[in-house]
């Protein structure tokens, strides 16, 4: 605390005279004095005695002394203190029983110590998927690399109801760190898992743009493949391809505007004696699959046309084999026969199906 220095100063009496001082014996009172003869008037008043006594006090604790009756007492771990009328000094008590403190050099903190065993809650620890996503992060790897660690392994986490913009940085990167094969988005209703993680990267003409594949978890239309049974033109020929996949197209550019990936697919646009036997390339966004993206090989379909650049199973069929059973038929793009396309079946199976019969539409697409 600071204190406000006072200027003292002795009281200053007037008179013609010499002063005598009559000592009354404190019958004045206070330790008061007469002066004979009277002063005729006094020119200083002085200053109190008690703010004079007062003064050197003041001056002394403006110094930031601390009383003497304050102690430091030493805390758990420590020792000394005492009374702050002399110098003090605390000291760190080392030892190794409870209220002391472990030294650098203390035997208990070598790493060759036996482990005490205990045991984690799972919830205590990072999840695989978090732990990897900080290996990824870390780059010790290449980023072209990454696509690989994520194709194998199934999370089925809920990514929520939109396509956020850290989503978007993250497979802008190719790092696609918090995202999984299995993990899902429920926009306007309709779930759809990411199947695969660059599946198309360097296919048709050279694709460079890092991408996560979709597909929607169950059927999102019925209809016919053409108005009469024949496969003939191919898919490319079909009445699903020119028209029926419009509604479809239009639902997913709604679901993520802006974000649905064009690329060159090679799709087959002639048949002979009930096979695929032509092919051209096309723009691409929202197909359907085809047998090789569902079960990992050519089951029913013939001509190598049925196959084009999806020439492996996609990772969200290959590690979840039962997300293919909707419990409804949905088609496969790939020629049969002169009047069959490919579909999986309601049971899960691979088959085929009439052309003109209604099934379910279950597309492909890519997002970046």
């Amino acid at each position: 605390m600071a204190y406000t220095r006072r200027e003292i100063k002795d009281r200053v009496a007037v008179g013609d005279d010499i002063f005598i001082v009559e000592d009354l014996g404190n019958h004045l009172g206070n330790n008061r004095i007469r002066l004979i003869p009277a002063p005729t008037h006094v020119s200083e008043p002085g200053t109190p005695i008690n703010k004079a006594l007062l003064q050197p006090i003041e001056d002394y604790l403006a110094t930031g002394v601390v009383p003497v009756h304050r102690t430091i007492l030493p805390g758990t771990g420590l020792t000394g203190g005492g009374s702050l009328n002399r110098d003090l000094m605390l000291s760190v008590k080392f030892g190794t029983t409870a209220g002391t403190v472990c030294e650098g050099n203390d035997s208990r903190l070598s790493d060759a110590r036996t482990p005490t065993p205990h045991n984690h809650a799972a919830g205590d620890l990072p999840s695989i998927y978090t732990l990897l996503d900080h290996f990824i992060n870390s780059g010790e790897i290449e980023t072209p690399q990454i696509a690989g660690i994520k194709n194998s392994m199934f999370r089925g986490k809920n990514l929520g109801t939109s396509y956020t913009s850290e989503q978007q940085s993250q497979v802008a990167s190719g790092k696609f760190l918090d995202l999984w094969v299995g993990d899902y988005w429920v926009i306007n209703g309709t779930r759809y898992y990411i199947a695969a993680f660059n599946y198309y990267l360097n296919s048709s003409n050279g694709l460079t743009t890092n991408h996560i594949t979709l597909v929607p978890a169950k059927n999102l239309y019925n209809h016919r493949m053409n108005p009469s049974d024949t496969t003939e033109g191919g898919y490319v020929g079909s009445e699903m391809y020119t028209s029926n996949l419009v509604q479809v197209r239009a639902l997913i550019h709604a679901d993520f505007p802006g974000r649905v990936l064009t690329h060159r697919r090679r799709l087959s646009n002639a048949t002979s004696d009930g096979a695929a036997s032509g092919g051209a390339w096309f723009d691409s966004d929202v197909e359907l699959m085809n047998e090789v993206m569902a079960f990992g090989s050519v089951v029913n379909g013939k001509g190598v046309y049925n196959i084009g650049i999806e020439k492996s199973q996609l990772p969200l069929f290959a590690l979840r084999p039962d997300l293919l059973n909707t419990r409804a038929i949905w088609w496969l793009r790939d020629v049969c026969s002169e009047t069959h396309f490919a579909i999986v079946s309601d049971g899960g199976d691979a088959h085929i199906y009439k052309a003109r019969s209604n099934g379910g539409i279950r597309p492909v697409f890519s997002i970046f």
